[in-house]
């Protein structure tokens, strides 16, 4: 409890010199746009010190970058916003993440995806096995057709070439 009132303390007193920098970078009229930020980050610290012990605030890379981002261009009162960040980013507060509720979610549609795919394959593989099992002919119908060509050969519809082609597509190459 007394790491959360520091942080409390110290946010409220960053983003006050946010608010007095946001001033100073507005007047100059040249650095008007690093004011404006200046500005969002003194309304982010000032949310966060209200906000502690709730689950919906700024996520720790956002906060990380107006650390940042204070701590460059407020200098040297913005150096004041690293200690509450890591007093609030260690592992002795507990910080809610928004993206580790995504990352379940993906995981689980990612493990959905997978289960289909192996559906598909086993479907695919079973439907393989059942068109090679027609598509293999016995021994006995290979020489029944064999014998249908010779007859063909014998009254002279196809010629020595061709039923050489189709016993060689029916029973492999000829080993001498």
């Amino acid at each position: 409890m007394k790491e959360s009132k520091v942080s409390k303390v110290l946010l409220n007193i960053t983003s006050v010199f946010c608010f007095i920098y946001f001033a100073l970078y507005t007047f100059s009229l040249v650095f008007i746009p690093i004011g404006i930020y200046c500005y969002i980050a003194g309304k982010r610290f000032n949310y966060k010190a209200d906000h502690l012990e709730d689950t919906m605030f700024i996520r720790k890379e956002t906060f990380r970058n107006y650390v940042i981002f204070v701590s460059i261009f407020c200098f040297p009162f913005g150096l004041l916003s690293i200690i509450p960040y890591i007093l609030l980013v260690s592992n002795r507060v507990k910080v809610s993440d928004a993206k580790q509720t995504k990352i379940e979610v993906v995981k689980e549609s990612v493990n959905d995806e997978v289960q289909k795919n192996n559906k598909t394959q086993e479907e695919n593989i079973a439907t393989e096995s059942k068109i090679s099992e027609t598509e293999t002919e016995t021994e006995s119908e290979k020489l029944e057709k064999f014998k249908k060509l010779q007859n063909f050969k014998e009254k002279g519809l196809i010629t020595e070439e061709e039923l050489e082609q189709a016993r060689e597509q029916l029973f492999g190459k000829k080993e001498d």
